[in-house]
């Protein structure tokens, strides 16, 4: 008779508690960003949060007991620019659309992926496909993009998606032997450095959330900053053990609370509330995400 070892019991459900909490920190927090795009640009936006982060790093470091050290230096920049792309439109877009809208965007990550091994040779299953395809449609069914002065922007999650959805395809292959907390330092060093030099072209006299150099910034987008930097470590800690102590698949079905997080906060914060089809698209997406964890554990 096999004896059970209780800590593997709670497991799956810490995980899942991890990676709903981490995520729902980020949908939270990522509403702020409409009041950001009021008072500063995305580029004082990168750099200020990312020195407020990489100024929590030693400490992280120091608390996970992790010392900085690259084993694949191009991997880890090539990793790191791909999500830096993906990023810098991601917070392009929460300054001017929902966040759950944007969310929904960067959720054809899965579709990517699969394009892009197709295309590499590699082989798709069937049911898996057809699952990422219905996500992708429910995807469409959010981001709603149509022809006019800002429907462009609607494009833009879908791009983020891509970029994300690359950087996520190239970690294992890439970055396998780094430590996580090395992957998430280089990035937001990255993205802040990106952030400072775009301050040094961007005219403070502008009042444009893309073009706008450095402004004052009011007490509350100071802390809207600090929370930002906060969620950017904390989360990714949360999803990081997560995806330590249970099956992929499994801890990637929770991350689709981001969406309900992000629309439940975004209609209290904004009155950002969702049509029908909106909805459905949701639904969708959800439905496609629990549906690719059950197969996944099982394919």
């Amino acid at each position: 008779m096999t004896v059970l070892d209780p800590s593997m019991i709670g497991r799956p459900v810490r995980a899942a508690a991890y990676a709903i909490i981490g995520m729902g920190m980020i949908g939270a927090a990522d509403n702020v960003m409409p009041e950001v795009a009021r008072h500063i640009g995305i580029a004082q936006f990168h750099f200020t949060r990312s020195a407020m982060a990489l100024a929590l790093v030693p400490l992280a470091f120091a608390v996970a007991g992790v010392r900085f050290r690259i084993v694949n230096i191009w991997g880890v920049i090539g990793r790191s620019s791909l999500l830096t792309l993906g990023m810098v439109i991601y917070f392009a877009c929460v300054g001017f659309l929902p966040v759950a809208q944007v969310l929904a965007g960067v959720f054809t990550a899965p579709l990517w992926i699969m394009l892009a091994t197709r295309l590499e040779g590699g082989r798709i299953e069937p049911v898996g496909g057809a699952l990422i395809f219905l996500g992708f449609l429910g995807c469409l069914a959010v981001v709603q993009p149509q022809p006019g002065a800002m429907g462009w922007l609607a494009l833009g999650p879908l791009l983020a998606g891509f970029f994300y959805g690359m950087g996520g395809k190239v970690t294992r292959r890439w970055t396998a032997e780094e430590d996580p907390w090395v992957l998430v330092a280089t990035y937001l060093a990255m993205i802040g450095a990106l952030g400072g030099l775009a301050l040094l072209v961007f005219d403070p006299a502008h009042d444009d959330y893309l073009t706008r150099g450095w402004a004052p910034m009011p007490a509350h987008v100071v802390f809207y900053c600090a929370l930002q930097a906060a969620v950017a470590l904390v989360a990714v800690a949360l999803l990081t053990k997560a995806y330590q102590i249970a099956a992929p698949a499994f801890v990637g079905a929770f991350e689709y609370t981001v969406l309900i997080v992000a629309a439940g906060v975004g209609y209290l914060a904004w009155g950002h509330g969702l049509n029908g089809l909106s909805a459905i698209g949701i639904a969708m997406i959800l439905a496609s995400g629990a549906a690719l964890a059950w197969w996944g554990d099982r394919a």
